[in-house]
């Protein structure tokens, strides 16, 4: 939804404190007056403090323009600001490159309190305590306090310098031991005014030196700078030097306005620092001074206050027409300038408009004459209650009124003619200077009442937060309980992480919770998660009223380093210190809460756990013991596999001693079998000669036989061995050709046996190697066999360990689950 009003995003270090609390009230005041959205992210110094995270959630897309307050040096933090390049954008007090700049003329501010020293308490030795070396300001102020020694002809004494220091009180401590301890400096003597950096360091310093019974002003003078209320509370007020932080945030608004309007501003805009006299240089009270009427009365120039009134107004109605030369009509517009300017000086750096203090200063003129011209009893006093509730609601300090009454007094008994008149008139002033104190103090009263309420509501709260670790319950006590510090409106958003481990050096999540809201129209409705959305649009569009115009502060909600979210507030009271106390008392409260409830999710997550962990125990040490119980019969097993193991290692061995002898003797056989090849062969060939001789003798009985025959009677005897010889033959013969075909097949047989016997041979040292190889693997299935033996009977022992051990963890599962259940009830 688009809001038609224009928006200021201001990055500032802090709105609690005197300085950046009057930036806050004039950046407050002009978007008031003028209709427009201010978001302040109050998030400390950039890059450097825990909460500055914040700053990454500004999206330069989202806001018309933006003012900075938020860095005190330039450096690489600083490149943070280009992404605003696009949109009109100013700093404050911090020159940055290429950037309109709201600052404090410092030097004028420190040279007018130093020449009052010089000047009117004729002081020639001053001492200067340092603020921080790297700020500009500071480093103004010490140029501005040689430079104006030296216009002055005094020497520069470095031995009344401080080194660098900070803006604490303990700089100003420091610096007063500095100069009485170390340097062995002598009141008076060497030292006759102390000029501090700041009013911080001058309360410091006057403490200090309280604490060693010096007496200010009396033996030694001190001044500050800023201005502060602390510094005005002191005894003797502290005389400083009154920066317009009120004025420089509403100059600082009233610029973004004009870029946002396309209007052109000075990139340089210097507003004056101007000395505000307290006691502590040794000046009397400029409001007592000022009561003092030391004019001398020409009685000629007495005449009737209601007819200067008269004259007056009737001047002022005829301005357009041509002047009227009424002496009496500048007298009156004399003495409302100068009431209007003893407002102005009394109250430096206000963005009050002038014409607001004419128009009063008129209304007390006006009731004063006529009370006395037209004898009206009370009129004026009543008039001045109607100024004085002005002023209440404008949050302008009462006493400005002394200085208001003064000047009218010394005004007009220049005018008045009779005795009475005179003495009336000074019941009158009296009587309004205690009308004015008593509305001061009861105004003051009831500022410190509503702060003790205030305080004590933020107590109350505090002391509900901080006993309360469940976040519904905490949403509860601030919707019940923000509304009576009149903060109308305040949302809590958190950082869309799983864990609380989110630091400032890291980037903030891109989405967000919205877990709780109220405003005017009452609580928002949000379910227990809250309501998610990207981070970068700082609330959802629920939460965002476009009907009229809303000054937001947002802080950062962290718990040392690590951050949590963020609260944005709409301004009731405009005092900072009220949202920072709650931001500090949120983030603790819900870093509690938010702890407790991952506590609580840590909590579920271990009950399921351990009981898981109870259950899987109860399991594993079934499974163990089963284990155990396969392992002890594997064990008893593996030992009779060891032992029969070990048998055939020691029969593989008996085999390998019979094939290593089946070896031998098939060798041996093989030898036989080729000698008795070899004799086969010779028989053949003897028996193929016992053939050839039977053939030749059968021839020669042939022969014989033939021979025997041709003998006759003669040859009858050769003829009968011829034939038996013949027979012989026949017989050789066929005997041999047997004998040659046994031979044949006993060589046949022979040469079979013989390869038979080779295979064997060959098959019996396969077999050899072979059963080598298998003792070998025997020999290690042994030794394997052994081991694993023994493993077995460790692991069985194991295994019982194992199930003694898951036993007691499913035992102390058991006890720590009752023992955390019973710790988180006790919490």
């Amino acid at each position: 939804m688009e809001n038609r009003f224009k928006s200021v995003a201001f990055l500032s270090r802090g709105i609690e404190d005197t300085v950046g609390g009057h930036i806050w009230q004039g950046m407050y005041n002009y978007a008031r007056e003028h209709n427009i959205n201010l978001y302040c992210f109050r998030a400390g110094v950039l890059g450097k403090d825990p909460a500055s995270m914040l700053y990454q959630v500004i999206d330069a897309g989202r806001y018309d323009s933006f003012a900075t307050w938020a860095s005190t040096a330039v450096d690489d933090t600083t490149e943070y600001y280009r992404r605003f390049d696009k949109k009109p954008f100013l700093s404050i007090s911090l020159k940055l490159p290429e950037t309109p700049v709201v600052s404090i003329d410092n030097v004028h501010g420190i040279r007018e309190v130093i020449e009052h020293l010089i000047t009117q308490h004729h002081f020639n030795k001053i001492a200067f305590i340092r603020g921080p070396e790297n700020h500009v300001y500071a480093q103004e102020r010490f140029k501005a306090y040689k430079q104006t020694l030296e216009r002055h002809g005094i020497p520069i004494d470095d031995n009344l310098i401080t080194p660098p220091g900070t803006w604490a009180k303990s700089t100003g401590i420091d610096g007063v031991q500095l100069f009485f301890d170390k340097r062995n400096k002598i009141i008076q003597k060497d030292i006759q005014a102390i000029v501090c950096c700041n009013d911080t360091i001058a309360i410091g310093s006057i403490e200090e030196l309280t604490r060693r019974g010096l007496r200010i002003p009396d033996e030694l003078a001190v001044v500050g700078y800023n201005d502060t209320k602390e510094g005005r509370c002191m005894n003797p007020p502290l005389t400083s030097v009154a920066m317009p932080f009120i004025q420089q945030g509403y100059t600082s608004a009233r610029l973004l306005d004009n870029l946002m309007q396309g209007l052109s501003i000075d990139n340089e805009t210097h507003l004056p620092a101007q000395m505000v006299l307290g006691q502590s240089c040794g000046c009397q009270s400029q409001i007592v001074k000022g009561a003092a009427v030391n004019k001398p009365v020409d009685m000629d120039q007495r005449q009737s206050l209601f007819q200067c009134f008269l004259d007056h107004i009737r001047g002022e109605k005829q301005k357009t027409g041509a002047p009227q030369a009424i002496a009496e009509v500048t007298s009156i517009d004399t003495i409302v300038q100068a009431m209007t300017k003893s407002v102005e000086e009394n109250m430096p750096g206000s963005n009050i408009e002038t014409e607001f203090f004419h128009d009063q200063s008129l209304i007390l003129i006006e009731s004063f004459t006529r009370e006395i011209e037209e004898k009206r009893s009370g009129y004026f006093l009543s008039r001045l209650s109607e100024v004085l509730r002005r002023l209440v609601d404008k949050n302008i300090d009462l006493d400005v009124l002394h200085r208001v009454i003064s000047v009218m007094r010394s005004a007009f008994l220049e005018l008045l003619k009779e005795q009475n008149l005179i003495t009336q008139s000074e019941d009158l002033w009296g009587q309004a200077r205690v009308m004015i104190g008593e509305t001061a103090l009861r105004f003051k009263e009831f500022g410190y009442l509503q702060i003790v309420q205030q305080e004590h509501i933020l107590r109350d709260i505090g002391s509900k937060l901080i006993t309360t670790y469940d976040l519904a319950k905490l949403m509860d006590i601030l919707a019940e309980e923000l509304p009576g510090l009149m903060i109308p409106g305040c949302y809590i958003v958190l950082y869309d992480r799983a864990r609380i481990s989110l630091t400032a050096t890291g980037e903030v999540p891109p989405t967000s919770r919205l877990i709780f809201g109220y405003n005017e129209k009452g609580r928002l409705s949000l379910t227990a998660d809250g309501m998610r959305f990207p981070t970068k649009e700082l609330l959802p569009e629920i939460a965002v009223d476009t009907a009229a115009p809303h000054v937001h502060v947002i802080h950062s909600l962290f718990f040392n380093e690590l951050q949590i979210g963020y609260v944005v507030f709409e301004v009731g009271p405009t005092e900072g210190i009220i949202y920072d106390s709650l931001r500090t008392q949120l983030s603790s409260s819900f870093y509690g809460a938010l702890l407790l409830k991952e506590r609580a999710e840590v909590r579920q997550l271990l009950e399921i756990t351990l009981a898981a962990m109870q259950h899987k125990a109860s399991i594993v040490s079934d499974r163990s013991k089963s284990i155990s119980d396969h392992v002890t019969e594997s064990s008893a097993s593996m030992e009779q596999l060891s032992a029969s193991v070990k048998e055939i290692s020691k029969n593989i061995r008996g085999v390998m001693d019979i094939v290593t002898e089946s070896v031998t003797l098939t060798q041996s056989a093989h030898t036989d079998i080729t000698n008795l090849k070899t004799q086969s062969t010779a028989i053949d060939d003897i028996v193929g000669l016992i053939s050839e001789i039977a053939e030749k003798t059968k021839i020669l009985a042939l022969n014989a036989s033939i021979e025997a025959a041709r003998a006759g009677e003669a040859g009858k005897g050769f003829s009968l061995v011829a034939r038996e010889v013949k027979e012989l033959a026949y017989s050789t013969v066929s005997s041999t050709e047997k004998i040659a075909e046994m031979i044949k097949k006993i060589h046949a047989g022979t040469k079979m046996s013989a390869e038979a016997i080779t295979r064997v041979k060959e098959i019996i040292s396969r077999v050899s190697d072979l059963s080598a190889g298998i003792t070998i693997a025997i020999t290690e299935q042994e030794k394997a066999t052994s081991d694993v033996s023994n493993l077995l009977v460790n692991a069985a022992q194991g295994s019982r360990e194992i199930t003694e051990a898951i036993s007691e963890v499913a035992e102390l599962g058991k006890e720590t689950q009752e023992n955390f259940l019973s710790s988180d009830d006790a919490v």
